[in-house]
C-alpha cells in the first residue's frame, strides 16, 4: 500500500508541475528571474521593455531561437517534458520506495499525464 501511495504522490506531483508549466505564465517569470539574476549573459535577451509583456507564444520563440535546441524543444513539447519531470521525480521519489518504481513512473506518469484533461498542451 506504501508503495501505491508514493506512486499516486509522484504522479499528482508531476501532473501539477506540467499543468502549471503549460497552463500558466509560469515558464515566463521563471525566465524573468533567471534573467535578473544574471543567467544567460552571454545571451541577446530582448529588451527588458519588450520581455516584460512576453506572451507565451513570444517566449516560446525566443527559447527555440536562443536556447540549445533540445532545450527549447524540451520547453516547448508537453510531451517531452512529461517524461523528463516523470524520470526526475521518480528518480527522487525512489528514495521512499522500490527503486523498480523508477522505470514504472517514467513509462506510466506521461501517459496518464497527457490523457488528464487540459494537459495536451497547446
Amino acid at each position: 500500500m506504501r508503495d501505491i501511495n508514493i506512486f499516486l504522490i509522484g504522479f499528482l506531483g508531476v501532473a501539477g508541475l506540467h499543468r502549471a508549466w503549460f497552463a500558466t505564465q509560469l515558464p515566463i517569470h521563471f525566465f524573468k528571474l533567471l534573467r535578473h539574476v544574471g543567467w544567460g549573459a552571454n545571451k541577446e535577451w530582448p529588451p527588458k521593455e519588450t520581455y516584460q509583456f512576453w506572451l507565451r507564444h513570444e517566449c516560446e520563440s525566443w527559447w527555440s531561437l536562443n536556447l540549445h535546441p533540445l532545450v527549447g524543444e524540451l520547453l516547448c513539447c508537453p510531451i517531452c517534458l512529461s517524461y523528463h519531470l516523470s524520470w526526475w521525480a521518480a528518480v527522487v521519489m525512489s528514495i521512499f520506495g522500490a527503486p523498480l518504481w523508477i522505470l514504472a513512473a517514467w513509462l506510466a506518469w506521461p501517459e496518464l499525464i497527457n490523457l488528464l484533461p487540459g494537459h495536451q498542451g497547446k
